[in-house]
């Protein structure tokens, strides 16, 4: 099953491609889960008091936030194989919570906001992770976890 998700915020109107719905108002908000094989989905978010809460389950699942300006949250949740995340926020509150599971997990979180924090929590054989954050304040917590291979196995 593919499921691809292309989801765009501007000028407070919200527009969802995969539901054909559109709504105006003042705040940016988003909760999404998707299962299946090829998990996508690309969230763009401008202004206000963005808001994403993405999950993801089965494998090569691939999300692409970017939030604008004001009071930007995230948070992105992904268990399968081969999973990769790409988060950027900008201006304002900017605060991001990471968590993949399963093998060859890829992340990158970029903020540039006045309060920048971000928790990315990784677990299985090949974790990576690229992470540049710059504003007032910024708090950067990573946990990787993999399993143990060869002579160190229990």
């Amino acid at each position: 099953m593919n499921s691809k998700i292309l989801v765009s915020v501007a000028f407070s109107v919200t527009l969802a491609a995969s539901t054909g719905f559109a709504v105006a108002s003042d705040s940016n908000s988003i909760r999404r889960t998707q299962t299946g094989q090829l998990n996508i989905a690309e969230i763009r978010q401008k202004s206000r008091n963005n808001v994403v809460e993405l999950n993801q389950f089965g494998n090569r699942n691939i999300a692409v936030i970017r939030q604008n300006g004001q009071n930007n949250v995230s948070g992105v949740f992904q268990a399968g194989k081969h999973n990769s995340a790409d988060v950027s926020q900008t201006g304002d509150r900017s605060r991001s919570q990471l968590r993949q599971i399963g093998g060859v997990n890829e992340a990158a979180v970029t903020q540039t906001g006045r309060i920048s924090r971000s928790v990315v929590k990784q677990s299985g054989e090949v974790n990576f992770l690229t992470s540049y954050t710059n504003g007032g304040l910024n708090v950067l917590m990573i946990d990787q976890v993999s399993r143990a291979r060869g002579m160190f196995r229990r």
